[in-house]
């Protein structure tokens, strides 16, 4: 079935409930018109003498007459009124159940149980037509898929996408009547709706080691074998969800391939393990959380989760890129894990993915003699990125995903990895949709900035090395060391200016290089408390006292004509206490502003959406710190409690509202669910959906615009304050701190 997106003409057909049958000819253009009828004998009772009360003999007698309607041609179907409203989801499959009755009952009395019913059957009308019913059922049904609705733009018919039916009915010719649901349900080849949903149980695993996948010679599993270009990759099952980690996307980037741009894999006819994680990059335990614990430059591997139960076909496909500040981090976390995320998003494909970090990703050696022979160094890691979506576009079909309907997400480097990416003509031809994290294109720093230029002098200063000759010929030991003693202390990145990214990525989107993706786009409300409380421990009033120090060292280099800029800023701060000042500049200047300036130039070409997450944890002295949100995303409700970022301050509904939104962005490119309506950002219309909490999300326009109009002129010290953003403000307050 052909792939649809908002504003596309949806063919739906449809369920109609609280069917009134008041002539012989109902029962025949329910077939006629291609639609299956949710017959309703009564919405109190299944039993015709009931039934019989409420409507009268002669009507209820029609109202049961479902040979009628069998033979007619119709797809018949049976009411479910007895399930709970709540119980569905933005994809509730009774387009018209709970919406309203759509005949008056008698003597033009009706219930308008929701407004819009009323709007589209107007009251003096005393009988719709079953053509003017459906519609209405259609209408209303698409509101709650978040389709909007152009005029014409939804019809129903016999080649619809939308169908709704239960085995036990459609293998033989109904007995009575049924109250049980649908077993199937199935919305633009998405199955919306199962009776073998499974209690839900923690997947995510903690434990660590050090083994790795190998090649399989004898039998094996082949109901979880799967073949792919490079061999066949035999995955693990565990309580519906199946797992294949540790497949390599591209060929070791080792020996001549260092520092080179990653080359795909060979095909092959083997059959290899793909139980546990593949090595993760140098870099990768800075997390404690990752469950693979040898590091190499052998480090291009990749994770994929479905979950068994839900036969979807053609399920939609995101792929999560890890943060880390490009220096750390894996997908080997178990924060990143897909089990518990694909375990209750039964419909989605989830793949997360190494790929070089610091300077064996994000190195320039233009200066170097012979460097000219690795232009792409300074953006081999986001390259590396790239080779892993070509490996999805070219074997997610194998695994039952759809490779046209791919959804790249990440946060922090990650959210900058995703951010820059659809700039990049060697990736955005294989995704369609993006979510950015606490991250944008202003993680990408010009080639011959401070941090570039410094991290060379550092290799060969420490090395010794004069040559690329000599660079190569270092061991994976002594390359390893010379990170650690000496080039890890500069900021890593992608680097512009170069034969990988030839301008300021912002620049690239403002000429349209990314004009065929939609994006979703946020941040939190308290981003740097993460640096200053939550990693180093500091209390708020050390906070301040960081932030007062790390922002008044680097506004003393504001250019003169720039102080105004800065000087307004802290005339409409939304806090006006020293220190939280401070802060509010660092979570504007790196965070929300470069965030709202990308989705400006976007939402020119494209569908965009932005969200505002101020919903904190449950620590007052962290608040909405940076990834504050990875807990609902990822589904982490066994380690919730235990998560420094919320603590307890983890309610249900806030997992599921915000994997409903994520995951329906990725379906068809509208984040709204049946709750919450999350209205388009564009730069004239600026929207933010504020998530405050699981009773408080709603959409603001122009959250907090003049800290934007006054930030924005100073981005261009983006990458000076990021300077100023150090560890050495932590070790004189821990000092002093430590002398009382």
């Amino acid at each position: 079935m052909a792939k649809k997106e908002l504003g596309d003409s949806f063919h739906v057909k449809v369920t109609c409930a609280h069917l009134e049958i008041q002539d012989d000819a109902d029962l025949d253009r329910f077939a006629k018109l291609g639609v299956i009828a949710n017959f309703t004998p009564w919405w109190h009772s299944d039993d015709p003498a009931v039934s019989a009360v409420w409507l009268g003999e002669e009507r209820s007698r029609k109202m049961f007459r479902c040979k009628t309607l069998w033979d007619s041609g119709a797809l018949v179907t049976w009411s479910s009124d007895n399930i709970v409203f709540e119980d569905f989801t933005t994809w509730n499959p009774y387009l018209g159940m709970e919406v309203g009755m759509t005949r008056w009952i008698t003597d033009k009395t009706r219930v308008p149980e929701f407004d819009i019913v009323s709007k589209v059957f107007p009251p003096e009308q005393e009988r719709m037509s079953i053509e003017e019913m459906i519609l209405g059922y259609t209408i209303n049904g698409a509101k709650q898929l978040g389709i909007e609705d152009k005029k014409g733009s939804i019809t129903v018919g016999k080649d619809a996408d939308f169908l709704v039916f239960d085995k036990d009915l459609l293998t033989a010719e109904p007995e009575g009547f049924s109250y049980n649901k649908p077993e199937e349900v199935y919305f633009c080849g998405k199955n919306v709706m199962s009776d073998k949903k499974r209690e839900f149980k923690d997947l995510v695993r903690l434990e660590s080691y050090e083994t790795l996948n190998s090649e399989i010679t004898g039998e094996y599993d082949k109901t979880l074998a799967v073949k792919c270009v490079n061999g066949t990759f035999v995955g693990t099952e565990e309580h519906g969800v199946a797992s294949w980690l540790g497949i390599p996307y591209a060929k070791a980037p080792v020996g001549e391939r260092r520092f080179k741009a990653p080359e795909y894999v060979d095909a092959s006819d083997r059959v290899f393990e793909a139980k546990y994680y593949g090595k993760g990059a140098f870099g990768s335990l800075g997390y404690a959380d990752c469950v693979q614990r040898q590091e190499s430059e052998d480090c291009l591997y990749l994770n994929v989760w479905l979950n068994t139960d839900d036969k979807t076909e053609k399920k939609p496909v995101m792929v999560w890129i890890h943060g880390g500040a490009y220096v750390v981090g894996s997908g080997s976390q178990a924060s990143y894990s897909g089990a518990n995320f694909v375990q209750a998003q039964s419909d989605i494909i989830m793949v997360n993915l190494n790929y070089r970090l610091n300077m064996y990703g994000f190195m320039d050696f233009s200066s170097v003699p012979g460097g000219e022979n690795f232009k792409t160094a300074p953006c081999n890691g986001l390259l590396d990125q790239a080779m892993a979506l070509r490996w999805v576009h070219e074997n997610i079909a194998a695994f039952g995903g759809d490779p046209d309907n791919v959804t790249i997400f990440g946060q922090s480097a990650g959210g900058g990895s995703v951010s820059i990416l659809p700039v990049l003509k060697e990736a955005n031809r294989y995704f369609q949709k993006v979510i950015a994290q606490s991250g944008s294109t202003t993680l990408a720093f010009p080639v011959d900035c401070e941090s570039a230029q410094g991290k060379t002098k550092a290799l060969l200063e420490y090395t010794g090395c004069k040559t690329m000759d000599d660079i190569m010929a270092l061991s994976e030991e002594e390359l390893y060391k010379a990170y650690v003693e000496a080039v890890g202390k500069y900021t890593s990145c992608p680097y512009y200016g170069t034969e990988v990214l030839p301008e300021a990525p912002i620049e690239l989107y403002k000429k349209g290089y990314a004009k065929h993706i939609a994006i979703m786009a946020g941040s939190t409300a308290d981003e740097a408390r993460l640096f200053m409380g939550e990693d180093a421990g500091l209390n708020l009033e050390e906070q301040k006292l960081f932030a007062q120090r790390a922002v008044g060292d680097a506004a003393k280099y504001l250019k003169e004509e720039d102080k105004k800029y800065y000087e307004e800023f802290w005339r409409v701060c939304r806090t006006q206490e020293p220190g939280l000042i401070e802060t509010e500049f660092i979570n504007e200047l790196m965070f929300r502003v470069p965030m709202l300036q990308q989705l400006d130039a976007q939402s020119a070409f494209n569908k965009t959406f932005c969200y505002y997450w101020a919903y904190p944890g449950s620590n007052p002295d962290v608040g909405a710190a940076h990834s504050v949100e990875l807990l609902f995303v990822f589904n982490l409700r066994g380690i919730g409690t235990n998560s420094p970022f919320n603590g307890t301050n983890i309610p249900d509904e806030m997992f599921k509202t915000v994997q409903q939104m994520w995951t329906n962005f990725a379906r068809c490119g509208n984040p709204s669910t049946d709750k919450v309506e999350w209205k388009a950002y564009t730069a004239k219309d600026p929207n933010v959906l504020v998530i405050a909490g699981p009773d408080d999300m709603h959409n603001e326009r122009g959250l907090l615009a003049d800290q934007y109009k006054a930030v924005t002129p100073l981005l261009g010290y983006y990458q000076f304050m990021d300077k100023y953003f150090t560890p050495h403000y932590l070790m004189d307050i821990i000092a002093a701190r430590n002398k009382k």
